[in-house]
Protein backbone atom coordinates (compact mmCIF):
# COMPACT_ATOMS: atom_id res chain seq x y z
CA UNK A 1 0.00 0.00 0.00
CA UNK A 2 1.40 3.87 -0.91
CA UNK A 3 -0.63 4.90 1.18
CA UNK A 4 0.54 4.64 4.42
CA UNK A 5 0.44 6.74 7.96
CA UNK A 6 3.78 7.86 6.94
CA UNK A 7 3.31 9.10 3.55
CA UNK A 8 0.47 10.77 4.71
CA UNK A 9 2.30 12.64 7.52
CA UNK A 10 5.37 13.59 4.73
CA UNK A 11 2.95 14.94 2.50
CA UNK A 12 1.00 16.81 5.10
CA UNK A 13 4.80 18.08 6.64
CA UNK A 14 5.58 19.31 2.78
CA UNK A 15 2.86 20.70 1.98
CA UNK A 16 2.72 22.92 5.59
CA UNK A 17 6.36 23.84 4.80
CA UNK A 18 5.40 25.13 1.30
CA UNK A 19 2.41 27.02 2.97
CA UNK A 20 5.49 28.81 4.90
CA UNK A 21 7.88 29.61 2.20
CA UNK A 22 5.38 30.62 0.01
CA UNK A 23 2.81 34.13 -0.33
CA UNK A 24 -0.31 32.22 0.89
CA UNK A 25 -3.16 34.37 0.72
CA UNK A 26 -4.85 35.36 4.16
CA UNK A 27 -7.91 33.97 5.89
CA UNK A 28 -9.25 37.36 4.83
CA UNK A 29 -8.30 37.32 1.28
CA UNK A 30 -10.26 33.68 0.84
CA UNK A 31 -13.25 34.85 2.69
CA UNK A 32 -13.24 38.44 0.20
CA UNK A 33 -13.11 36.30 -2.58
CA UNK A 34 -15.29 33.57 -1.63
CA UNK A 35 -17.78 36.52 -0.78
CA UNK A 36 -17.29 38.03 -4.24
CA UNK A 37 -18.03 34.79 -6.21
CA UNK A 38 -21.17 34.14 -4.05
CA UNK A 39 -22.74 37.79 -5.18
CA UNK A 40 -21.13 37.45 -8.56
CA UNK A 41 -23.14 34.06 -8.67
CA UNK A 42 -26.37 35.44 -6.77
CA UNK A 43 -26.62 39.25 -8.87
CA UNK A 44 -25.19 38.08 -12.81
CA UNK A 45 -25.66 33.56 -12.57
CA UNK A 46 -29.01 33.51 -11.48
CA UNK A 47 -30.84 35.63 -13.62
CA UNK A 48 -28.78 34.43 -16.78
CA UNK A 49 -29.97 31.17 -15.84
CA UNK A 50 -33.46 32.02 -15.02
CA UNK A 51 -33.66 33.60 -18.39
CA UNK A 52 -31.83 30.51 -20.19
CA UNK A 53 -34.75 28.43 -19.34
CA UNK A 54 -37.40 30.45 -19.55
CA UNK A 55 -36.25 30.83 -23.65
CA UNK A 56 -35.45 27.27 -23.62
CA UNK A 57 -38.99 26.39 -21.81
CA UNK A 58 -41.36 26.49 -24.75
CA UNK A 59 -39.02 24.56 -27.34
CA UNK A 60 -37.59 22.44 -25.00
CA UNK A 61 -39.61 19.17 -23.47
CA UNK A 62 -38.44 15.47 -22.26
CA UNK A 63 -40.21 14.44 -25.36
CA UNK A 64 -38.57 16.76 -27.95
CA UNK A 65 -35.28 16.11 -27.21
CA UNK A 66 -34.33 12.36 -28.34
CA UNK A 67 -31.76 10.03 -26.23
CA UNK A 68 -29.66 10.60 -29.22
CA UNK A 69 -29.41 14.10 -29.23
CA UNK A 70 -28.72 14.00 -25.39
CA UNK A 71 -26.10 10.86 -25.81
CA UNK A 72 -24.63 13.20 -28.83
CA UNK A 73 -24.40 16.42 -26.54
CA UNK A 74 -22.36 14.01 -23.82
CA UNK A 75 -20.03 12.14 -26.06
CA UNK A 76 -18.96 15.57 -27.25
CA UNK A 77 -18.35 16.69 -24.15
CA UNK A 78 -16.22 13.84 -23.09
CA UNK A 79 -14.36 13.68 -26.01
CA UNK A 80 -13.30 17.48 -25.71
CA UNK A 81 -12.30 16.87 -22.25
CA UNK A 82 -10.45 13.94 -23.71
CA UNK A 83 -8.62 15.59 -26.11
CA UNK A 84 -7.93 18.59 -24.58
CA UNK A 85 -6.00 17.11 -21.82
CA UNK A 86 -2.93 16.59 -23.73
CA UNK A 87 -2.45 20.37 -23.55
CA UNK A 88 -4.24 21.29 -20.67
CA UNK A 89 -4.94 18.46 -18.01
CA UNK A 90 -6.58 18.30 -14.50
CA UNK A 91 -3.52 17.45 -13.05
CA UNK A 92 -1.96 21.27 -12.33
CA UNK A 93 0.36 21.80 -9.54
CA UNK A 94 2.16 24.68 -9.17
CA UNK A 95 6.32 24.29 -9.83
CA UNK A 96 7.73 24.57 -6.24
CA UNK A 97 4.82 21.82 -5.71
CA UNK A 98 6.32 20.15 -8.55
CA UNK A 99 9.88 19.97 -7.52
CA UNK A 100 9.65 19.97 -3.83
CA UNK A 101 6.73 17.09 -4.02
CA UNK A 102 5.84 15.37 -6.68
CA UNK A 103 9.42 14.69 -7.64
CA UNK A 104 9.95 13.32 -3.93
CA UNK A 105 9.94 9.75 -2.61
CA UNK A 106 6.32 9.30 -2.06
CA UNK A 107 3.89 7.94 -4.49
CA UNK A 108 2.27 10.25 -6.97
CA UNK A 109 -0.72 8.75 -6.97
CA UNK A 110 -0.81 10.35 -3.20
CA UNK A 111 1.12 13.42 -4.14
CA UNK A 112 -1.62 14.54 -6.83
CA UNK A 113 -4.25 13.03 -5.85
CA UNK A 114 -5.64 16.45 -4.65
CA UNK A 115 -5.16 17.86 -7.68
CA UNK A 116 -7.15 15.48 -9.92
CA UNK A 117 -10.23 15.71 -7.15
CA UNK A 118 -9.96 19.27 -7.53
CA UNK A 119 -10.54 18.97 -11.68
CA UNK A 120 -12.79 16.03 -11.07
CA UNK A 121 -14.87 17.86 -8.93
CA UNK A 122 -15.45 21.02 -11.27
CA UNK A 123 -16.33 18.63 -13.98
CA UNK A 124 -18.77 17.15 -11.81
CA UNK A 125 -20.40 20.24 -10.86
CA UNK A 126 -20.67 21.95 -14.55
CA UNK A 127 -22.23 18.78 -15.91
CA UNK A 128 -24.50 18.38 -12.98
CA UNK A 129 -25.78 22.38 -13.36
CA UNK A 130 -26.17 21.80 -16.98
CA UNK A 131 -28.07 18.74 -16.26
CA UNK A 132 -30.14 20.73 -13.50
CA UNK A 133 -31.37 23.33 -15.71
CA UNK A 134 -32.21 21.29 -18.74
CA UNK A 135 -34.34 19.21 -15.58
CA UNK A 136 -36.16 22.52 -14.97
CA UNK A 137 -36.23 23.75 -18.70
CA UNK A 138 -37.83 20.21 -19.64
CA UNK A 139 -40.64 19.81 -17.06
CA UNK A 140 -42.66 17.99 -16.26
CA UNK A 141 -40.86 15.04 -15.02
CA UNK A 142 -41.04 12.89 -11.80
CA UNK A 143 -39.25 13.46 -8.31
CA UNK A 144 -37.84 9.61 -8.62
CA UNK A 145 -36.36 10.71 -12.40
CA UNK A 146 -35.37 14.02 -11.40
CA UNK A 147 -33.11 12.75 -8.54
CA UNK A 148 -32.07 9.62 -11.20
CA UNK A 149 -31.14 11.85 -13.62
CA UNK A 150 -28.71 14.08 -11.06
CA UNK A 151 -27.36 11.11 -10.10
CA UNK A 152 -26.22 10.10 -13.95
CA UNK A 153 -24.91 13.71 -14.36
CA UNK A 154 -22.83 12.86 -11.11
CA UNK A 155 -21.35 9.70 -12.55
CA UNK A 156 -20.69 10.78 -15.91
CA UNK A 157 -19.25 14.05 -14.76
CA UNK A 158 -17.08 11.90 -13.09
CA UNK A 159 -16.21 9.46 -16.31
CA UNK A 160 -15.59 12.89 -18.21
CA UNK A 161 -13.23 13.70 -14.98
CA UNK A 162 -11.38 10.40 -15.71
CA UNK A 163 -11.15 10.40 -19.81
CA UNK A 164 -9.56 14.09 -19.27
CA UNK A 165 -6.91 12.78 -17.04
CA UNK A 166 -6.39 9.86 -19.62
CA UNK A 167 -5.76 12.48 -22.61
CA UNK A 168 -3.10 13.90 -20.20
CA UNK A 169 -1.22 10.70 -20.32
CA UNK A 170 -0.71 11.79 -23.91
CA UNK A 171 -1.42 8.37 -25.46
CA UNK A 172 -0.53 7.30 -28.95
CA UNK A 173 -2.53 8.30 -31.98
CA UNK A 174 -3.85 4.85 -32.39
CA UNK A 175 -5.73 5.56 -28.90
CA UNK A 176 -6.46 8.68 -29.87
CA UNK A 177 -8.43 7.60 -32.86
CA UNK A 178 -10.10 4.81 -31.03
CA UNK A 179 -11.68 6.49 -28.20
CA UNK A 180 -12.87 9.25 -30.99
CA UNK A 181 -13.96 6.64 -32.66
CA UNK A 182 -15.90 4.98 -29.72
CA UNK A 183 -17.69 8.45 -29.15
CA UNK A 184 -18.72 9.76 -32.12
CA UNK A 185 -19.61 6.58 -33.63
CA UNK A 186 -22.19 5.51 -30.77
CA UNK A 187 -23.59 9.11 -30.96
CA UNK A 188 -24.05 8.80 -34.43
CA UNK A 189 -25.42 5.17 -34.54
CA UNK A 190 -28.05 6.75 -31.80
CA UNK A 191 -29.67 8.52 -34.83
CA UNK A 192 -30.15 5.54 -37.17
CA UNK A 193 -33.48 4.43 -35.89
CA UNK A 194 -32.55 0.55 -36.89
CA UNK A 195 -29.69 0.75 -34.42
CA UNK A 196 -30.34 3.56 -31.69
CA UNK A 197 -31.39 1.10 -29.20
CA UNK A 198 -28.13 -1.01 -29.13
CA UNK A 199 -26.10 1.99 -29.92
CA UNK A 200 -27.13 3.91 -26.48
CA UNK A 201 -26.01 0.72 -24.59
CA UNK A 202 -22.70 1.35 -26.02
CA UNK A 203 -21.05 3.79 -23.99
CA UNK A 204 -21.71 6.39 -20.58
CA UNK A 205 -23.27 9.37 -22.95
CA UNK A 206 -25.77 6.80 -23.89
CA UNK A 207 -26.73 5.51 -20.45
CA UNK A 208 -27.66 9.16 -19.32
CA UNK A 209 -29.85 9.72 -22.51
CA UNK A 210 -31.77 6.45 -20.93
CA UNK A 211 -32.47 8.46 -18.03
CA UNK A 212 -33.26 11.20 -19.57
CA UNK A 213 -36.14 10.06 -21.57
CA UNK A 214 -37.63 8.11 -18.53
CA UNK A 215 -37.38 11.23 -15.65
CA UNK A 216 -41.63 11.69 -17.10
CA UNK A 217 -41.95 8.21 -15.47
CA UNK A 218 -43.32 7.96 -11.99
CA UNK A 219 -42.78 4.39 -11.49
CA UNK A 220 -38.34 3.38 -11.29
CA UNK A 221 -37.98 1.15 -15.06
CA UNK A 222 -35.32 -1.54 -15.22
CA UNK A 223 -33.68 0.74 -18.02
CA UNK A 224 -32.76 3.75 -16.11
CA UNK A 225 -32.13 1.72 -12.74
CA UNK A 226 -29.76 -0.46 -15.15
CA UNK A 227 -28.37 2.52 -16.83
CA UNK A 228 -27.53 4.54 -13.01
CA UNK A 229 -25.86 0.96 -11.93
CA UNK A 230 -23.50 1.08 -15.10
CA UNK A 231 -22.89 4.67 -13.93
CA UNK A 232 -22.13 4.40 -11.35
CA UNK A 233 -19.58 1.14 -11.61
CA UNK A 234 -18.08 3.10 -14.70
CA UNK A 235 -17.44 6.29 -12.04
CA UNK A 236 -15.82 4.32 -9.32
CA UNK A 237 -13.46 2.23 -11.81
CA UNK A 238 -12.65 5.43 -13.55
CA UNK A 239 -11.83 6.98 -10.39
CA UNK A 240 -10.04 3.68 -8.81
CA UNK A 241 -7.71 3.42 -12.43
CA UNK A 242 -7.33 6.98 -11.87
CA UNK A 243 -4.06 5.90 -9.32
CA UNK A 244 -1.96 4.09 -11.26
CA UNK A 245 -2.61 6.86 -14.52
CA UNK A 246 -1.38 9.51 -12.12
CA UNK A 247 1.75 7.38 -11.42
CA UNK A 248 2.55 7.44 -15.10
CA UNK A 249 2.09 11.17 -15.45
CA UNK A 250 5.85 12.56 -16.67
CA UNK A 251 7.77 14.92 -15.07
CA UNK A 252 8.22 17.39 -17.97
CA UNK A 253 4.54 17.16 -19.15
CA UNK A 254 3.54 18.45 -15.90
CA UNK A 255 6.24 21.46 -15.74
CA UNK A 256 4.91 22.06 -19.31
CA UNK A 257 1.97 22.47 -18.55
CA UNK A 258 2.24 24.02 -15.31
CA UNK A 259 4.19 26.64 -17.31
CA UNK A 260 1.34 27.05 -19.42
CA UNK A 261 -1.30 27.51 -17.27
CA UNK A 262 0.65 30.21 -15.68
CA UNK A 263 0.69 31.96 -19.23
CA UNK A 264 -2.45 31.63 -19.68
CA UNK A 265 -3.91 32.93 -16.49
CA UNK A 266 -1.73 35.90 -16.95
CA UNK A 267 -2.48 36.99 -20.68
CA UNK A 268 -5.95 36.15 -19.54
CA UNK A 269 -5.96 39.19 -16.68
CA UNK A 270 -4.20 41.19 -18.89
CA UNK A 271 -7.36 41.03 -21.23
CA UNK A 272 -5.14 39.17 -24.38
CA UNK A 273 -8.07 36.29 -24.25
CA UNK A 274 -6.36 35.55 -28.37
CA UNK A 275 -2.67 35.46 -27.24
CA UNK A 276 -3.83 32.88 -24.00
CA UNK A 277 -6.17 30.87 -26.49
CA UNK A 278 -2.94 30.43 -28.82
CA UNK A 279 -0.66 29.26 -25.58
CA UNK A 280 -3.43 26.87 -24.88
CA UNK A 281 -3.54 25.35 -28.72
CA UNK A 282 -1.15 22.14 -29.35
CA UNK A 283 1.52 23.02 -31.71
CA UNK A 284 1.52 21.14 -35.22
CA UNK A 285 4.18 18.54 -35.77
CA UNK A 286 2.63 16.96 -38.58
CA UNK A 287 3.15 17.60 -42.20
CA UNK A 288 6.90 19.24 -41.62
CA UNK A 289 8.40 17.65 -44.40
CA UNK A 290 5.72 18.22 -46.97
CA UNK A 291 5.87 19.53 -50.26
CA UNK A 292 3.24 21.46 -52.56
CA UNK A 293 2.94 24.25 -54.92
CA UNK A 294 1.76 27.58 -54.15
CA UNK A 295 0.05 28.25 -57.53
CA UNK A 296 1.09 30.93 -59.82
CA UNK A 297 -1.50 33.78 -57.63
CA UNK A 298 -1.53 34.96 -54.49
CA UNK A 299 -5.40 33.65 -54.11
CA UNK A 300 -4.20 29.83 -54.75
CA UNK A 301 -0.98 30.30 -52.58
CA UNK A 302 -2.73 31.74 -49.71
CA UNK A 303 -5.88 29.08 -49.63
CA UNK A 304 -3.39 26.41 -49.94
CA UNK A 305 -1.35 27.38 -46.95
CA UNK A 306 -4.40 27.66 -44.86
CA UNK A 307 -5.72 23.98 -46.30
CA UNK A 308 -2.44 22.80 -45.59
CA UNK A 309 -2.31 24.24 -42.06
CA UNK A 310 -5.56 22.74 -41.53
CA UNK A 311 -4.18 19.21 -42.12
CA UNK A 312 -1.37 19.97 -39.37
CA UNK A 313 -3.50 19.94 -37.11
CA UNK A 314 -6.16 17.13 -37.58
CA UNK A 315 -7.06 16.88 -34.15
CA UNK A 316 -7.95 20.21 -33.97
CA UNK A 317 -9.58 20.15 -37.46
CA UNK A 318 -11.46 17.18 -36.46
CA UNK A 319 -13.20 19.52 -33.20
CA UNK A 320 -13.65 22.08 -35.62
CA UNK A 321 -15.57 19.59 -38.09
CA UNK A 322 -17.81 18.38 -35.23
CA UNK A 323 -18.77 21.32 -33.70
CA UNK A 324 -19.68 23.26 -36.72
CA UNK A 325 -22.28 20.67 -37.70
CA UNK A 326 -23.67 20.27 -34.00
CA UNK A 327 -24.03 24.32 -33.93
CA UNK A 328 -25.35 24.06 -37.23
CA UNK A 329 -27.96 22.05 -36.16
CA UNK A 330 -28.34 23.99 -32.92
CA UNK A 331 -29.35 26.91 -34.56
CA UNK A 332 -31.57 25.04 -36.91
CA UNK A 333 -33.31 23.37 -34.51
CA UNK A 334 -33.29 26.85 -32.11
CA UNK A 335 -34.88 29.09 -34.99
CA UNK A 336 -37.87 31.08 -34.05
CA UNK A 337 -37.35 30.26 -30.35
CA UNK A 338 -35.24 32.23 -27.47
CA UNK A 339 -32.44 29.79 -27.45
CA UNK A 340 -31.22 31.36 -30.89
CA UNK A 341 -29.51 34.18 -29.27
CA UNK A 342 -27.29 31.26 -27.39
CA UNK A 343 -27.42 29.35 -30.53
CA UNK A 344 -25.25 32.19 -32.58
CA UNK A 345 -22.88 32.74 -30.02
CA UNK A 346 -22.42 28.83 -29.94
CA UNK A 347 -21.79 28.48 -33.58
CA UNK A 348 -19.44 31.59 -33.55
CA UNK A 349 -17.23 30.22 -31.45
CA UNK A 350 -17.46 26.90 -33.10
CA UNK A 351 -16.08 28.14 -36.40
CA UNK A 352 -12.92 29.35 -34.54
CA UNK A 353 -10.75 27.25 -35.49
CA UNK A 354 -11.54 27.49 -38.89
CA UNK A 355 -9.93 30.85 -39.16
CA UNK A 356 -6.43 30.26 -37.70
CA UNK A 357 -4.74 31.49 -41.04
CA UNK A 358 -7.26 34.35 -40.87
CA UNK A 359 -6.19 35.58 -37.52
CA UNK A 360 -2.35 34.93 -38.04
CA UNK A 361 -2.69 37.59 -41.12
CA UNK A 362 -4.27 39.91 -39.04
CA UNK A 363 -1.34 39.44 -35.85
CA UNK A 364 0.72 40.34 -39.30
CA UNK A 365 -0.65 43.51 -40.45
CA UNK A 366 1.53 46.03 -41.60
CA UNK A 367 4.35 43.64 -42.38
CA UNK A 368 5.95 42.89 -45.32
CA UNK A 369 3.69 41.35 -47.57
CA UNK A 370 4.78 37.45 -49.03
CA UNK A 371 3.06 37.53 -52.43
CA UNK A 372 2.61 41.51 -53.08
CA UNK A 373 -0.83 42.08 -51.63
CA UNK A 374 -1.92 44.62 -49.49
CA UNK A 375 -3.32 43.90 -46.36
CA UNK A 376 -6.83 44.28 -47.01
CA UNK A 377 -6.51 41.46 -49.80
CA UNK A 378 -5.04 39.26 -47.90
CA UNK A 379 -7.12 39.12 -45.03
CA UNK A 380 -10.17 38.77 -47.89
CA UNK A 381 -8.20 35.79 -49.33
CA UNK A 382 -7.33 34.10 -45.46
CA UNK A 383 -11.43 34.37 -45.03
CA UNK A 384 -12.14 32.16 -48.42
CA UNK A 385 -11.30 28.59 -46.55
CA UNK A 386 -12.56 29.06 -42.86
CA UNK A 387 -16.08 30.68 -45.08
CA UNK A 388 -16.11 27.66 -47.04
CA UNK A 389 -15.22 24.86 -44.47
CA UNK A 390 -18.19 27.10 -42.21
CA UNK A 391 -20.70 26.70 -44.79
CA UNK A 392 -20.88 23.76 -45.65
CA UNK A 393 -20.32 22.17 -42.27
CA UNK A 394 -22.79 24.57 -40.88
CA UNK A 395 -25.20 24.11 -43.31
CA UNK A 396 -25.45 20.90 -43.01
CA UNK A 397 -25.92 20.20 -39.47
CA UNK A 398 -28.96 22.80 -39.89
CA UNK A 399 -30.64 20.92 -42.59
CA UNK A 400 -30.62 17.64 -40.55
CA UNK A 401 -32.95 19.32 -37.98
CA UNK A 402 -34.69 21.78 -39.94
CA UNK A 403 -34.62 21.83 -43.63
CA UNK A 404 -33.36 23.79 -46.76
CA UNK A 405 -34.61 26.85 -45.51
CA UNK A 406 -33.04 26.72 -42.30
CA UNK A 407 -29.72 25.61 -43.89
CA UNK A 408 -29.60 28.65 -46.11
CA UNK A 409 -30.07 31.00 -43.33
CA UNK A 410 -27.36 28.55 -41.33
CA UNK A 411 -24.88 29.27 -44.16
CA UNK A 412 -25.20 33.10 -44.53
CA UNK A 413 -24.78 33.09 -40.74
CA UNK A 414 -22.03 31.30 -40.95
CA UNK A 415 -20.46 33.82 -42.94
CA UNK A 416 -21.18 36.68 -40.84
CA UNK A 417 -19.29 34.57 -37.79
CA UNK A 418 -16.67 34.24 -40.33
CA UNK A 419 -16.62 38.02 -40.64
CA UNK A 420 -16.67 38.63 -36.86
CA UNK A 421 -13.71 36.12 -36.94
CA UNK A 422 -11.50 38.74 -38.60
CA UNK A 423 -13.10 41.56 -36.94
CA UNK A 424 -12.01 40.03 -33.51
CA UNK A 425 -8.23 39.44 -34.62
CA UNK A 426 -7.60 43.15 -35.74
CA UNK A 427 -8.65 44.25 -31.90
CA UNK A 428 -5.09 45.04 -31.15
CA UNK A 429 -3.85 45.61 -27.60
CA UNK A 430 -6.03 46.35 -24.79
CA UNK A 431 -6.35 50.36 -24.52
CA UNK A 432 -5.13 52.04 -21.88
CA UNK A 433 -8.19 54.55 -21.43
CA UNK A 434 -10.26 51.49 -20.53
CA UNK A 435 -8.95 50.55 -17.57
CA UNK A 436 -9.40 54.31 -15.99
CA UNK A 437 -11.02 54.13 -12.49
CA UNK A 438 -14.96 54.23 -12.49
CA UNK A 439 -15.72 54.40 -8.59
CA UNK A 440 -19.17 53.19 -7.85
CA UNK A 441 -21.59 51.80 -4.75
CA UNK A 442 -20.52 48.64 -5.64
CA UNK A 443 -16.42 48.86 -6.78
CA UNK A 444 -14.56 50.18 -9.60
CA UNK A 445 -16.87 49.42 -12.40
CA UNK A 446 -13.60 49.83 -14.90
CA UNK A 447 -13.77 45.73 -15.50
CA UNK A 448 -17.37 46.43 -17.45
CA UNK A 449 -15.46 48.22 -20.69
CA UNK A 450 -12.65 45.30 -20.24
CA UNK A 451 -15.40 43.01 -20.71
CA UNK A 452 -17.23 44.68 -23.45
CA UNK A 453 -14.37 45.29 -25.39
CA UNK A 454 -13.18 41.63 -25.25
CA UNK A 455 -16.26 40.69 -25.85
CA UNK A 456 -17.20 42.53 -28.76
CA UNK A 457 -17.96 40.31 -31.74
CA UNK A 458 -19.47 38.12 -29.11
CA UNK A 459 -22.18 40.80 -28.32
CA UNK A 460 -22.58 40.97 -32.20
CA UNK A 461 -22.99 37.93 -33.03
CA UNK A 462 -25.80 38.04 -30.32
CA UNK A 463 -27.35 40.77 -31.22
CA UNK A 464 -27.67 40.52 -35.22
CA UNK A 465 -27.32 37.10 -35.47
CA UNK A 466 -29.57 35.51 -32.80
CA UNK A 467 -32.03 38.47 -33.63
CA UNK A 468 -32.47 37.30 -37.16
CA UNK A 469 -32.12 33.37 -36.01
CA UNK A 470 -35.07 34.96 -34.04
CA UNK A 471 -37.21 36.37 -36.29
CA UNK A 472 -36.88 34.06 -39.16
CA UNK A 473 -39.53 32.67 -39.00
CA UNK A 474 -42.03 35.53 -38.09
CA UNK A 475 -40.52 37.87 -40.63
CA UNK A 476 -37.74 36.44 -43.24
CA UNK A 477 -36.95 39.91 -44.48
CA UNK A 478 -36.74 41.47 -40.85
CA UNK A 479 -33.92 38.43 -40.39
CA UNK A 480 -32.61 39.36 -43.49
CA UNK A 481 -32.30 42.95 -42.62
CA UNK A 482 -30.46 42.32 -39.22
CA UNK A 483 -28.20 40.40 -41.10
CA UNK A 484 -27.19 42.47 -43.60
CA UNK A 485 -27.26 45.58 -41.14
CA UNK A 486 -24.81 43.41 -39.29
CA UNK A 487 -21.83 42.97 -42.17
CA UNK A 488 -22.12 46.21 -43.09
CA UNK A 489 -21.23 47.66 -39.53
CA UNK A 490 -18.49 44.87 -38.96
CA UNK A 491 -17.28 45.48 -42.73
CA UNK A 492 -16.50 49.42 -41.81
CA UNK A 493 -15.51 48.79 -38.38
CA UNK A 494 -13.21 46.23 -39.53
CA UNK A 495 -11.70 48.55 -41.91
CA UNK A 496 -11.94 51.29 -39.21
CA UNK A 497 -9.29 48.71 -37.29
CA UNK A 498 -6.91 48.02 -40.16
CA UNK A 499 -6.16 51.66 -41.17
CA UNK A 500 -5.98 52.19 -37.45
CA UNK A 501 -3.09 49.40 -36.79
CA UNK A 502 -1.89 50.22 -40.08
CA UNK A 503 -1.09 54.41 -39.76
CA UNK A 504 0.54 52.72 -36.15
Amino acid sequence: MIDTRADRQALRAARRLLRERTDRPRAADVAYRAYVTVLVAAVVGVPLGRAAVLAMEPALSIGAVPASAVAAGASLVCLGLFLVGATFGPVIVSAPYLTAVADGPIDRRLTLRRAQLRAHIVVISVVTVLAALGVIAAAPASAGGVIMMLVAACALGSVAGSLWLAGQLRPPWWMRVLIAAWCVGTAAAGLIPAVSGLALWAGPWGWAARVWTRMPQTAVSASALTAIVLLLAAAAGGWIIAGSWRRRLRRDDLARQTARWNTVAALSVSAEVSSAARVLAAPPHGGRQWTWTTGHTAASAIMRRDAAGLLRAPGRTATALVTSLACGALVGWAVGGGFAYPAAALLYLAIGAWATGLRTAASSVGAAALYGTSDRARLVLHAIVPGVASIIFCAVGAAVTAGAGAAVWTAFLAVFAVLLQGFSSLRGPLPLDLLTPIPSPVGDLSIVNVLVWMSDALLLVVVFGGSGTYLLTASPAASATALIAGAVIVVFWADARLSRRTRS
